[in-house]
């Protein structure tokens, strides 16, 4: 049944073959009737969002449910999942956190990461910082970038920790070389608080209040930083309807900065919000990045046509994205021009030009560009 679940990957992704989300639910289906756990998880995800088979979540999380009891933590975190949204089964948020405490500690890591943000909120369990930081340590230090970029926040805020900006920095620098776009919009934002004077200088409080006096006056920068202190719960409580009211306000006002936060928002969707992925959103919110200058978002939209994500699959367009961000001074834009070039996506095979693109990106800064030269950067 590996070879059905291999496959199914691939119609599902477009990797090899032509995408075909539809195809690729009848693989699943064939390997989770044969026995095979992850199929039963890999046909629930596409049934749970209705991708290319009709939505069904009460149908999703018996299939969920179904992968979990053989003893599939990716299924088992799919019923977590299920029980804290109230997808397909009523909402317990009791249940949710002893599911995903018990698959973390089987190692499935995004399940730590979750649980970290029950304990932050007081959802299930009682609110515990500690627990936070611990979970969340726990997950990226085991390799999950999604969860760095939650340890750098606790290092920012002091959640559990000593507040800590430099490891905060370090911390959103790991997770943006592994690939974690929110690493590398974390890292932004400090280059943002640098910019405008308040690196380490101000406390939470402080800075709210210059951003609010901002925001008021009709600066688009400050309601952008006034929004990201709101959703992250910096010098205030949680607001996320306000804060991204805030962002949208100013990225429709011309903050390009507030349109990425918004684009990866529907990009990797909002556990704490049941905000599910939209990746027509994303493409829409990144595209509009992309053309206001942000080059981040030029890489974006190259993994979008790249991968198929809120439009088909382009390679040929993707590999345009990527040059005109590496062509903005953005080092991971030259690591995957040089990437394409090594192995033909979507441009001639030439080696030559691979190793110009690679030592570009090492020479911008990118350690993984470095590593595939071979050189310090």
């Amino acid at each position: 049944m590996r070879g059905c679940l291999g496959l199914g990957a691939m119609f599902e992704t477009g990797q090899g073959v032509v995408k075909d989300k539809s195809q690729a639910a009848k693989l699943y289906g064939k390997a989770c009737d044969a026995g095979a756990p992850a199929g039963c998880t890999s046909l629930g995800a596409l049934i749970a969002t209705g991708d290319g088979v009709p939505k069904d979540e009460a149908k999703a999380f018996g299939l969920y449910k179904k992968a979990c009891e053989s003893g599939d933590t990716n299924g088992c975190f799919g019923v977590a999942l299920a029980f804290y949204m109230g997808s397909g089964i009523e909402k317990d948020l009791t249940q949710a956190a002893a599911l995903y405490r018990k698959n973390c500690d089987a190692g499935h890591l995004l399940s730590c990461s979750n649980l970290g943000v029950m304990y932050g909120a007081g959802e299930g369990v009682p609110k515990d910082d500690t627990q936070v930081y611990n979970l969340t340590r726990k997950a990226c230090d085991g390799g999950s970038m999604f969860a760095c970029t939650n340890l750098a926040f606790n290092y920012y805020q002091g959640r559990g920790t000593a507040r800590d900006e430099a490891q905060a920095i370090a911390v959103d620098h790991r997770a943006c070389d592994g690939g974690e776009a929110r690493g590398c919009v974390g890292l932004a934002w400090f280059d943002f608080l640098d910019s405008e004077g308040f690196g380490g200088t101000k406390s939470n409080a402080e800075l709210l209040g210059v951003y609010r006096k901002a925001c008021d006056g009709g600066d688009m920068k400050g309601c952008t930083a006034l929004s990201y202190m709101m959703n992250n719960e910096l010098g205030t409580a949680r607001d996320p309807d306000a804060a991204w009211a805030l962002a949208r306000k100013a990225c429709d006002g011309g903050e390009m900065h507030a349109c990425m936060g918004l684009g990866m928002r529907y990009h990797f969707g909002d556990i704490r919000d049941g905000l599910m992925p939209d990746d027509t959103q994303a493409l829409s919110l990144e595209r509009k990045t992309c053309d206001g200058g942000v080059m981040a978002g030029c890489v974006w939209d190259g993994f979008a046509y790249q991968n198929g994500w809120g439009t088909p699959i382009d390679a040929v367009q993707a590999a345009t994205f990527f040059r005109k961000a590496c062509d903005g001074g953005e080092a991971t834009g030259c690591r995957i021009v040089g990437l394409l070039y090594q192995n033909g996506l979507g441009v001639p095979v030439d080696g030559a030009q691979a190793l110009g693109f690679y030592r570009k990106a090492c020479d911008g800064g990118d350690k993984a560009a470095c590593a595939e030269v071979k050189i310090e950067p």
